[in-house]
């Protein structure tokens, strides 16, 4: 888990014998009662052990998925360390799958995914079944969201008022010097829709060498501002992250629009200090 700061925050640990399914379902019930409690949405991001799958199956231990308690997906660095066995080795593949995985705009996830089409086909075969319960079950569909930022269609709330961490700040000043040189054109006046053009964007392009070669295309992005203080791009960034795009910040800069009233609450720095003022309990004599 990660604070508004992008720093790992620990919520809990436990000492047990072995990694396996009783243990893994005992720990996550009692992070559930005892930490989280029954009623909060949870998304949880894991390697692909047997027993924390088993976790999300079983509907007594609070990490039912099918009733909207989690959503449960997978480490992408588990998965390219796993991608890069299964296609024997090709560092190329595993740095292509690193490069396109945690992209949020679908277009550079089908970039990827035609790559190895092209390239890289048993690629193809492994990532289509790392996502399914039973990876062997050729009548489960994939399950892309649990991979791909791309898929996964998060939505986030926003209010106004708040003093953000500085990881954010930095980020919303950075989107706004590469939003200057974007073209806005409003659509339907008063109805928040908008196309932003950006000129000459970087994209990969298929290769057979191991490094990776970029071209430049012009391309045009949707945009949604809605009257809840939602925005949707086409990028994917402010649904799933809760923090504007540069092309959201080309709309801030032609409609002067107050960005504050667009970012996701819990990156105030006021969350941060809360996150952190809880405190660790001694534990006294080891021996006891």
């Amino acid at each position: 888990m990660y604070d508004a700061k992008n720093q790992l925050l620990p919520l809990a640990f436990a000492i047990v014998e072995k990694e396996s399914t009783d243990n893994w379902a005992f720990f996550m019930r009692w992070l559930r009662l005892e930490v989280i409690g029954d009623n909060r949405f949870f998304c949880v991001v894991s390697d692909r052990h047997l027993g924390i799958k088993a976790v999300f199956q079983d509907p007594h231990l609070g990490w039912d998925e099918s009733t909207n308690q989690c959503v449960h997906r997978y480490c992408s660095q588990h998965i390219a360390e796993n991608l890069f066995k299964h296609v024997g080795h090709k560092r190329e593949v595993c740095d292509r799958f690193i490069d396109g995985v945690n992209k949020c705009k679908a277009r550079r996830l089908r970039e990827m995914l035609q790559d190895f089409e092209i390239g890289c086909p048993e690629a193809i075969d492994y990532l289509n079944k790392v996502g399914k319960r039973n990876p062997n079950d050729e009548d489960e569909l994939p399950c892309p969201e649990k991979l791909y930022q791309a898929e996964d269609g998060a939505q986030m709330s926003c209010q106004h008022g708040q003093v953000w961490s500085d990881q954010v700040t930095k980020l919303l000043q950075k989107r706004i010097e590469k939003g200057r040189d974007m073209t806005v054109i409003p659509y339907c006046t008063g109805h928040g829709l908008f196309e932003v053009l950006v000129k000459g964007e970087k994209i990969p392009t298929r290769r057979n060498q191991p490094k990776l070669e970029y071209t430049h295309r012009d391309f045009w992005y949707r945009v949604v501002v809605k009257d809840n203080n939602k925005v949707e791009c086409e990028c994917q960034k402010p649904q799933l992250t809760g923090i504007p795009c540069s092309h959201f910040m080309a709309i801030v800069r032609e409609m002067r629009y107050d960005v504050n009233l667009y970012v996701n609450p819990l990156y105030r720095i006021s969350i941060v200090v809360q996150t952190w003022s809880g405190h660790w309990e001694p534990k006294g004599n080891q021996c006891e």
